[in-house]
């Protein structure tokens, strides 16, 4: 086997590798799919699939960002079969709240006269977090990286490798789910109080 000057034994060494980047690419994963047993089989063929093609590493990049590009491939990979999986007869919820004409089945309630005053209140916040937790995690991702950490479209679609119609989707029906339920959760018990 030939080695270039940029690769050394112990970077060949699959062990060394799990120990330097393991926990680094679990902790990418799980903040991606939530679940760390599907965390850690994601970690598993990134180390697998970067061991198949280590003599291709030219060491352009990091090891580090090399292994990276190959989870974030993985991942994509996973959302696209989970996507395919569904079955294509489940309509999201968020399509039965318009009509054949695209209006409102039944509208959104009145959120009061000072909808940032609610904003304010913690146990909104709390609520709001408990709404994003019941989004499918990858949802929940395209919207943190959008509205909460202001990321750019370019920068969310390359490190999820989505297309930007697949994120506006996303978002879209990301902030159909929260507004239903911070309606059902906040706004109507502030109604009632």
């Amino acid at each position: 086997m030939h080695m270039s000057r940029q690769t050394t034994r112990e970077e060949l060494d699959a062990n060394s590798w799990v120990e330097s980047y393991g926990d680094i690419l679990y902790r990418f994963a799980i903040a991606r799919v939530g679940r760390a047993d599907l965390a850690e089989d994601l970690v598993q063929e990134t180390f697998v699939a970067a061991w198949k093609a280590r003599e291709q590493y030219r060491g352009h990049s990091s090891r580090q960002t090399w292994l990276i590009a190959i989870l974030k491939r993985k991942l994509s990979d996973h959302f696209r079969r989970k996507k395919s999986r569904k079955n294509s007869s489940q309509v999201d919820w968020v399509d039965h709240l318009f009509d054949a004409k695209q209006q409102w089945k039944t509208p959104p309630s009145t959120w009061g006269d000072q909808p940032d005053e609610e904003m304010m209140k913690d146990e909104f916040w709390q609520t709001f977090e408990a709404c994003l937790k019941k989004l499918p995690r990858a949802m929940a991702v395209c919207f943190e990286e959008r509205e909460l950490h202001e990321k750019s479209t370019e920068s969310i679609c390359k490190e999820l490798a989505i297309t930007a119609s697949n994120l506006w989707v996303t978002l879209h029906r990301a902030r159909m789910r929260l507004w239903k339920c911070l309606d059902q959760n906040w706004f109507d018990e502030e109604r009632t109080k």
